[in-house]
């Protein structure tokens, strides 16, 4: 190793010193309170600018992401493309993008954030956001114009479907995979967007590849003592590295990186005065974050408002039944007050051990049961005796004219006569004028039943007998 590679070696070493290892740092994710702000240090800022306003056109466009584009792209054009070109970015954010530049370049680079995990999906970016599962941050760096910037899940839901046409049944998901294709001259190797989610889950593969301890892959995404420009440069080299031809010098390399292939510029170490210059919020970004906080305030005390108004309506309606219940008027004397088990327990004590009962009632009122009242004798018609020197067909004819065999029937067999009679007057019914026989009775001892409504027919048969004047 030349004394040059030492020494950066040794300066990065003393400067990062207090700093965990890369196995141990996992604070990747953005952790802030709702409502609070992401400032430009909480983003890094400057890197994603300097990211993004990189001018040099050196990326393959990727195929089917816009026909008319055959010149090679920027890296901010290149992910831009491969966002708009999602099956899952939908039509309003797609001509958002396209009408809005500055926009397109904003939601490139939150993107860019959730794309290697430091915005995770727990965030949201619009104050109106009402569930619990998210909290809501303003980001007054991004947020310069009016359009939404939607929330985390939506963005790394659009992101998972940026895949090249000949990948979408089968992505590369490795490192080897990407290599290999590289190796048999494809280019573009995979779609931008999948490449960063590659070098972000296999970071500590990457770290030992190209870095020099005592920094990694997602160092760059983070507050770490080295400049904006130097890390840009690192990631873009990354993504020239592997998307591109190995044929092609990386245009992104520096003195360091042509003279010891395989590894990445050389990152610039920051004294204090000039890391603190870097990220600094304007005061019009610190006034929007305070007044986009106290607007995500005020619609959370609204909302708890609402709620409480809600349940109060629901209290009060609740309370209203109640006050206007219909009370139970008083008993008769002959009904009892007795329980099904003839017994009033007390409120809160068991019938049949006297144990304390947990579930108390709350209405000592005990179960009605009407007393059993003495019933009169049943009416039934009986036949009348034969007057005194009556014959036997003037007995017959008097019993003939002094009693309905229909209505007597409806007794439990009372009279033999008036159930001949009635059968008889059916079967006349029967055969003159329906034209068939009655529909038997059915057997209920099988359990069988012709689903016919007999009280109904006998109803019917009664008013026909009595609209017609049968010579019986």
């Amino acid at each position: 190793m030349s004394f040059d590679a030492v020494g950066r070696s040794a300066a990065a070493s003393s400067s990062l010193a207090a700093q965990p290892s890369p196995s141990s740092r996992r604070t990747l994710p953005i952790k802030r309170a709702d409502a609070e702000p992401l400032s430009r240090e909480d983003i890094q800022y400057d890197l994603l600018k300097a990211i993004f306003s990189d001018k040099r056109a050196v990326f393959t466009s990727h195929p089917g992401s816009n026909a008319r584009i055959s010149r090679n792209l920027t890296f901010c054009e290149l992910y831009s493309l491969a966002i708009i070109a999602s099956p899952r970015c939908s039509k309003i954010l797609r001509e958002k993008m396209a009408e809005t530049p500055e926009f397109a370049i904003d939601f490139a680079k939150i993107s860019l954030l959730a794309n290697v995990g430091r915005i995770n999906t727990t965030m949201a970016f619009f104050p109106e956001m009402r569930t619990v599962l998210r909290s809501y941050h303003p980001i007054p760096s991004l947020q310069k114009t009016e359009e939404n910037l939607q929330d985390a899940p939506r963005i790394k839901n659009c992101l998972k479907a940026c895949l090249l046409s000949s990948e979408v049944d089968n992505p590369p998901t490795t490192l080897a995979a990407i290599i290999a294709m590289k190796e048999n001259g494809v280019v573009p190797t995979t779609n931008v967007v999948n490449l960063v989610f590659i070098l972000s889950s296999q970071a500590i593969s990457v770290s030992r590849q190209h870095f020099d301890p005592p920094f990694d892959f997602l160092d760059i995404f983070l507050p770490v003592n080295a400049s904006s420009t130097s890390r840009a440069r690192a990631f873009l080299w990354l993504m020239f590295h592997y998307l591109e031809s190995s044929t092609v010098d990386n245009p992104f390399a520096d003195d360091y990186a042509r003279r010891y292939p395989g590894k990445i510029p050389r990152l610039t170490i920051l004294t204090p005065r000039h890391r603190a210059a870097e990220n600094v919020d304007t005061e019009e970004e610190l006034a929007f974050g305070r007044k986009m906080a106290l607007y995500r305030s005020r619609f959370l005390q609204k909302q708890i408002a609402e709620e409480e108004r809600a349940k109060a309506s629901i209290r009060g309606e609740v309370g209203m039944r109640a006050k206007f219940r219909v009370s139970t008027p008083p008993l008769p004397p002959q009904y009892t007050m007795n329980r099904i088990t003839h017994e009033v327990p007390q409120v809160g004590t068991s019938s049949r051990d006297g144990k304390e009962n947990k579930y108390k009632s709350s209405d000592p009122t005990p179960f009605i049961k009407i007393a059993p009242q003495p019933s009169a004798p049943r009416q039934c018609w009986q036949s009348p005796a034969p007057l005194d020197g009556q014959s036997m067909l003037e007995y017959a004819w008097r019993v003939a004219l002094s009693h309905d065999a229909l209505i007597a029937s409806d007794e439990e067999m009372c009279d033999e006569r008036a159930r001949v009679d009635y059968e008889r007057r059916i079967h006349i019914l029967n055969t003159k004028v329906r034209q068939k026989e009655l529909t038997p009775e059915p057997d209920h001892r099988k359990g069988k039943s012709a689903g016919y409504n007999y009280s109904k027919a006998r109803e019917e048969q009664y008013t026909m007998l009595q609209r017609m004047d049968w010579d019986l």
